[in-house]
């Protein structure tokens, strides 16, 4: 790399990203102030974003009454068969000397079977689901 005195100008989408990015970070900053220092009633609206109400929501073990304890474990499967499907997927792409009989082979493989049955559960992942 050779360096010289001249600075480039930043690209038109890095501006316009890193706007976005530093606007998110404002209206973090503004959402967990108002419910930090906000007294009375708080809008829901205005603490969407605050970092005490999230992390507070996040960690709680209270569960409601009409909640159906299974579907939580059957998206905690789907959540980890999609991890486990990109993870082999990887493999597809390092060097092999017969790619072919490679994928061939990853068909027939009980784990390839788990992965083929997680795209048939993904309704699942919405089910239990409960907007603010």
């Amino acid at each position: 790399m050779c360096q010289s005195s001249q600075k480039e100008p930043l690209p038109t989408s890095t501006i316009i990203v890193s706007g976005i990015f530093a606007g998110i970070v404002l209206l973090v900053a503004v959402s967990t102030g108002y419910d930090c220092y906000a007294l009375g009633e708080k809008n829901r609206w205005m603490v969407a974003f605050s970092l005490r109400k999230n992390w507070t929501t996040l960690v709680t073990i209270k569960r409601s009454s009409d909640d159906i304890e299974a579907i939580h474990g059957i998206r905690f499967l789907n959540a980890f068969l999609l991890v486990l499907a990109h993870k082999s997927m990887a493999m597809f792409f390092t060097p092999y000397m017969n790619r072919t009989e490679m994928i061939e082979n990853s068909f027939e493989s009980p784990e390839s079977r788990l992965l083929k049955l997680r795209l048939s559960l993904d309704p699942t992942s919405f089910c239990g689901y409960r907007p603010i």
